[in-house]
């Protein structure tokens, strides 16, 4: 998503997009409704633009049997879901996941269900930075592992994290499953390590579960590791 991307990765991205400008590549981004992000990436670029609506009543109960497979959710409550979240898929998976949390969807012998009325309207409004601050105080490793991941962003990949603190697969493993229990962060397949997490919630973590002592010290390991392996410290803030 564009508008979920901080000024100086989306500044990179459009400089990669113009420079392949006469190239036979093609991009997908999303945005918001009513953004204007792209509008000067629009004036140079031959593009489309495709109006995605939100998920109707059957595309969110196809969404919530990929989390919760057997459940006896109303089609009443899917309904309420749909508009306490505008149809966005994110937005119905956290707060999905903050309803499971708090106890309002439970578990049962016949499946998941919730049995009590929903205050939809006393709902937090900032969920990303509520499932931050859960899934950072899971564990200390769990704690360790996100926070890299939120001030490494994208210029070190999380194989190279996990060489940075020193960590073997297994113990990628354990901490993965720990946080995949709170939130579908990674893949649970064996094969893969990259982090599915939305930008949104790394810059929650970044923002909202990091002290500026945190910060720097994390600056300073990920800036000695990319030096000690020959890469460029190319984030502004690591560089520093």
């Amino acid at each position: 998503n564009f508008d979920r991307l901080d000024d100086e990765t989306r500044a990179l991205v459009k400089r990669v997009f113009c420079s392949l400008a006469n190239s036979p590549v093609g991009f997908i981004i999303t945005t918001n409704p009513g953004s204007t992000t792209t509008q000067d990436l629009a004036a140079r670029l031959d593009h489309t633009r495709l109006s995605i609506p939100p998920l109707n009543l059957m595309q969110i109960q196809g969404l919530i049997r990929q989390i919760c497979k057997r459940h006896q959710l109303s089609d009443r409550f899917i309904g309420q879901l749909g508009d306490q979240t505008q149809g966005n898929p994110t937005n119905i998976l956290l707060t999905l996941w903050y309803l499971i949390d708090a106890r309002y969807v439970v578990y049962a012998e016949t499946g998941w269900s919730a049995p009590a009325a929903i205050p939809w309207a006393s709902l937090p409004t900032d969920l990303h930075r509520q499932l931050a601050t859960r899934m950072v105080e899971t564990s200390s490793d769990a704690g360790a592992l996100l926070k890299g991941l939120a001030i490494a962003e994208h210029h070190v990949a999380a194989p190279r994290l996990l060489d940075m603190l020193g960590w073997n697969r297994e113990r990628f493993n354990t901490v993965r499953d720990q946080i995949n229990l709170i939130f579908p962060v990674f893949s649970p397949l064996a094969v893969e390590m990259e982090a599915m997490v939305s930008m949104s919630l790394l810059r929650s973590i970044r923002e909202y579960c990091i002290t500026s002592t945190e910060r720097a010290g994390w600056c300073h390991r990920i800036a000695g590791y990319l030096a000690d392996s020959g890469q460029p410290a190319i984030h502004e803030e690591i560089a520093e």
